[in-house]
């Protein structure tokens, strides 16, 4: 159905190679320099090798080593505080249908014309449940149940 297209690519180099090319002069100095250096004066090269070897062991175990903090914080997952705020969203939703399910019992309360025992004790449950939604919001702590009793 469809036909690749096909063209002649030639071989280009890579990137070191091209590099390499560009400063193929400078690096041949360098290398005639280093390995001059090298047979010129191999016992040098060695002593310098060997002393810095040994620096580094001096270093290594005499100097003092600083100490790190070893207590590692509470590993938190990245979806921890995802779930964080799933959780106040859904009970955020959960406490805000609640009290129009609350504010709908007071208005159907409020058009009677006339309170029983029963509605004054119905209307004081429901302001009491609204408070405790309010400070259970405020303190960001959830309540126990969000169920309407």
């Amino acid at each position: 159905m469809f036909r690749r297209i096909t063209s002649n690519k030639q071989d280009q180099p890579s990137l070191w190679q091209e590099l390499y090319n560009r400063w193929e002069d400078h690096i041949g100095k360098i290398q005639c320099s280093f390995f001059y250096i090298i047979n010129s004066y191999p016992k040098t090269v060695y002593g310098v090798m060997v002393s810095s070897i040994l620096i580094s062991l001096g270093c290594f175990f005499y100097l003092p080593k600083t100490h790190k903090d070893t207590t590692q914080p509470p590993a938190k997952s990245l979806l921890s505080g995802f779930y964080a705020g799933m959780g106040s969203i859904a009970y955020s939703a959960s406490a805000t249908k609640e009290l129009f399910e609350l504010q709908s019992i007071v208005e159907q309360l409020v058009r009677k014309d006339s309170l029983t025992h029963q509605d004054s004790a119905m209307v004081v449950y429901v302001f009491e449940r609204m408070q405790k939604i309010e400070t259970s919001i405020i303190n960001s702590k959830m309540p126990d149940t969000l169920v309407h009793k």
